[in-house]
């Protein structure tokens, strides 16, 4: 079975129009039933620009948080374990792409008009 209790949250940071993403272990919000006293397990220091979908997709030893940033037109992708960036850009996708879906354990789909 492959149960994971994690929630993802991102959110804009003060000031500076750009985005983070905060990893929670799910169970610890649903046991405090208080949002503040739970203390994220990472935040990234990477930033998004504009967030337009966000998957959790299992490699073939890790697994890891892609998300599609529209207004930079590319997929970054964040270690599960630790929330760093793994790699700015797996490729590129046209401006303004507007969606990232998951489609089984091993496969995404982005939804934009073309790649180059």
């Amino acid at each position: 079975m492959n149960e994971h209790d994690e929630i993802y949250v991102i959110s804009d940071r003060a000031n500076e129009h750009s985005y983070s993403v905060e990893k929670f272990k799910l169970g610890e919000f649903i046991r405090n039933k208080n949002a503040p006293a739970v203390k994220p397990v990472w935040i990234t220091s990477d930033t998004c620009s504009n967030t337009y979908g966000s998957v959790v997709f299992n490699g073939v030893n890790t697994r890891y948080l892609i998300i599609l940033d529209n207004f930079e037109s590319n997929l970054k992708i964040f270690d599960y374990e630790t929330g760093s960036l793994i790699n700015n850009t797996i490729f590129s996708v046209y401006p303004y792409a507007y969606s990232l879906g998951k489609i089984s354990n091993k496969e995404i789909v982005v939804g934009c008009s073309k790649v180059y």
